[in-house]
C-alpha cells in the first residue's frame, strides 16, 4: 500500500489501511473531511492514545421494499381514483363506506410506509464499523470507518494496536 508517511528510525508498520496506519511509535489517521483532497495524515504518539473502541453503525438499506410498497400503494390508489376521475364510477362503492375506508387506509398506509423506507434508505449511512481511538487529555478522537458490521480488519487493527502499545 502506498502512502506519503515518513517513518522515523526503528519505526515499523504494524497495521496499514486506506484510513489508518499503526506503527510501533505512532498512529496516523486520515480524517473524513480530508478524503476529497490529498491524503493528509494526522499523527499522534501511540503513548498519547488509549484503547480503540469499535462501534457498529448505519442501517441496512430497505430500498427495494420501499419501492415495492410505494408501487402497491400507488396501484391501489390508482384503482380507486382513476375510474372515478375518468368515468365517474366508484368501483368500491358497492362495498360500503366502512370497507371503502379500510381500502383507502391500506393503500395510503402502503404508500406512506414505502416513501418512508425510501427516504430512510437515502438519508442514513450504510452499515459500517467505526473505530474510535481516544486521545488522552483531549476531547477529540481519531475516528476511522470500515465498511460492513463487525469488519475483520477492525479486530486486526485492535490486535496490532495492542501489540504496538505493549512494545513501548
Amino acid at each position: 500500500m502506498t502512502n506519503n508517511v515518513k517513518l522515523n528510525e526503528k519505526e515499523e508498520f504494524y497495521f496499514e489501511s486506506e484510513q489508518i496506519l499503526v506503527t510501533n511509535l505512532r498512529v496516523f489517521a486520515i480524517q473524513k473531511k480530508a478524503f476529497e483532497g490529498d491524503s493528509v495524515w494526522d499523527e499522534i504518539s501511540i503513548s498519547d492514545t488509549s484503547q480503540p473502541e469499535p462501534k457498529n453503525a448505519g442501517k441496512i438499506s430497505r430500498k427495494s421494499l420501499g419501492i415495492n410498497l410505494s408501487l402497491v400503494g400507488f396501484g391501489l390508489m390508482g384503482f380507486q381514483i382513476i375510474p372515478y376521475m375518468i368515468f365517474q364510477i366508484n368501483l368500491l362503492g358497492f362495498l360500503g363506506g366502512f370497507f371503502e375506508g379500510l381500502y383507502f387506509l391500506g393503500s395510503m398506509g402502503s404508500l406512506v410506509t414505502g416513501v418512508y423506507l425510501l427516504l430512510n434508505a437515502f438519508l442514513t449511512p450504510n452499515p459500517h464499523t467505526a473505530v474510535l481511538i481516544p486521545i488522552i487529555g483531549q476531547s477529540k478522537d481519531f475516528v476511522v470507518s470500515f465498511p460492513g458490521w463487525d469488519n475483520p480488519k477492525v479486530q486486526e487493527l485492535i490486535r496490532q494496536y495492542n501489540r504496538a502499545k505493549r512494545s513501548i
